[in-house]
Parts: C-alpha cells; structure tokens; sequence
C-alpha cells in the first residue's frame, strides 16, 4: 500500500493546466458521443408534432372518419412503444371540409398557430392541389396518404424484383435451391 495514494492524499496532487484541459477535453467528448446525444434528447424532447387534415365534412366524410380512426390507431401504436426515437408522438386535428381553399388554410394554420412538424392527411386531389403551394410557401413538410402508399408499394416491388434476381443468380451458379432465402408472399403484393 505504500505505492497507492489514499482518497484523502488525492487532494494534494496539484491540477495542472495540462490535466484540466485534459479532463475537460475528455468530458466533452463523452457529451458528444452519439449514445449520450440521443439519450439526452430522448430525456428531454418536446412531442413531435403532426397537423392532421382531416375530411370530417364535404365529399370525403365517410373516407376521413376511418382515416382520422387509422390515424388515432397508429399514433397510439408509436407511442406504446416508446415514440420516435423517445419522442412521443401528437396530432393536431383539422377539418379541412374536403376543399382546396379551407385546406390551404388549414395547413397555414397548422405552420403558423400549432408550429406543427408535419402536415399530413389529404385524400382528394384536390384538396392536395389546394393545399401545395402554401405548404411551399411556409416550408412546411406534407405528405398526403397515396403517395405514401405509392412510395412503399414501388419500395416493396423493387425488393420482390431483387429477390427473384437472386434466386436466378442462384440457379445460375448451381446454388441449392433450398438454400437460398425467398421472402414469403404478403398479402398486398396483388395491389
């Protein structure tokens, strides 16, 4: 024990400049390694914020009440598990009355009074078109639910398209059929 400082003893050592900077420099990379910034953002982040156009009145009334239920359905689903990346999810509601005026109101209104992250929500082209160019203008982010669809549709067949390339490379180098991995058909690939 000769060797080794007592707790006590520690309080002698002199802090150098050299050990402070070192100590400081070693405490800041610790707050800027990934694993702390997420946790740290996890602990304290605000909701992220969704403005929901949603038919409630007008032509798509009977279309906007399941999509407002889906909708609900989903954001519980998210937040159950935990949010998006700790962040719990919240949606703001609107009816934008299935028209193309009321619907570029309700997406000022979500930039401009909610402070809304995201606009989502609009089924009829219309109200799509409507809806557009104020979205641009207030550089709010939307997304309408076809388009979504569309976009994980042509994702999904470019993986189905992949996998037979696969499993044709496979038989061309004489590969065990059995071997190779094929993804099981899912139930709307006939969308």
């Amino acid at each position: 024990m000769a060797g080794r400082k007592a707790i006590s003893d520690l309080s002698a050592t002199p802090i150098t400049r050299r050990s402070a900077l070192k100590g400081l420099a070693a405490a800041g990379g610790l707050m800027t390694a990934p694993g702390f910034v997420r946790y740290a953002q996890a602990q304290s982040a605000v909701p992220i914020r969704i403005g929901f156009q949603a038919h409630r009145t007008g032509i798509g009334a009977a279309y906007g009440r399941w999509y407002e239920r889906t909708t609900a359905a989903a954001v519980k689903a998210i937040n159950d598990a935990g949010g998006i990346n700790g962040r719990p999810v919240e949606v703001v509601v609107e009816d934008d009355g299935t028209d193309a005026g009321r619907g570029a109101e309700v997406v000022a209104k979500f930039a401009n009074q909610h402070k809304t992250d995201i606009v989502y929500g609009t089924l009829f082209s219309n109200v799509v078109i409507g809806s557009a160019p104020t979205a641009g203008e207030l550089k709010q982010a939307a997304m309408n639910a076809p388009r979504l669809a569309r976009q994980f549709l042509a994702l999904h067949q470019d993986y189905r398209r992949l996998d037979d390339r696969l499993k044709t490379l496979n038989e061309t180098l004489g590969r065990d059929e059995n071997a190779a991995v094929v993804a099981p058909a899912l139930p709307y690939e006939a969308v």
